[in-house]
């Protein structure tokens, strides 16, 4: 597939990958544009990765990190709106919607950058083999690691909703 072709295909979904990593628009679009000029460079050395999505998304992945590292930031997307269907809701309806976020937001901030990663990576249908690929662990790990992840977050969810109903009816 020509270059232009996976330009045109990957573009925003990797932009989105950094951005749900980021948090940040300029680093996104910085991020994103290195990752397709890398991208253009293994194609002109005639080195086309042999799964070009997983190549990219792993790209991405490693310029974040690096990014970040000279930085001595991380910042933990707790970024829930891109989960969110849009519809026309009731105040009402926006109010719970809100409290849910937070909620969800508050259990992401939990989870350590790798199953935030994962996660997302979940999200974007990866199959199991490209998410091993890119975190580089084992394939067989993928599904155990994964389940335990969302366990993880139900726990959290839980936890987070309990201590929100708390404060609400002022036990707390």
């Amino acid at each position: 597939m020509p270059f232009i072709n996976i330009y045109n295909l990957y573009y925003i979904r990797i932009y989105q990958f950094v951005y749900r990593l980021s948090f940040s628009h300029p680093d996104s679009e910085d991020i994103t544009q290195e990752v397709f000029l890398s991208l253009y460079i293994e194609i002109n050395k005639n080195k086309k990765p042999d799964n070009t999505k997983a190549w990219l998304y792993k790209c991405a992945l490693n310029k974040f990190i690096n990014i970040n590292k000279r930085k001595k930031i991380i910042h933990l997307s707790d970024n829930v709106s891109q989960y969110e269907e849009v519809t026309s809701n009731t105040i009402e309806q926006e109010i719970v919607q809100n409290e849910k976020k937070k909620i969800i937001k508050k259990a992401l901030t939990k989870l350590s950058q790798k199953e935030q990663i994962l996660l997302n990576l979940y999200n974007d249908d990866f199959s199991y083999k490209e998410i091993s690929e890119i975190l580089e662990i084992k394939f067989t790990s993928v599904g155990k690691t994964l389940s335990r992840v969302i366990d993880k977050l139900a726990v959290q969810i839980k936890i987070s909703s309990h201590e929100e109903l708390c404060r609400e009816r002022s036990i707390i």
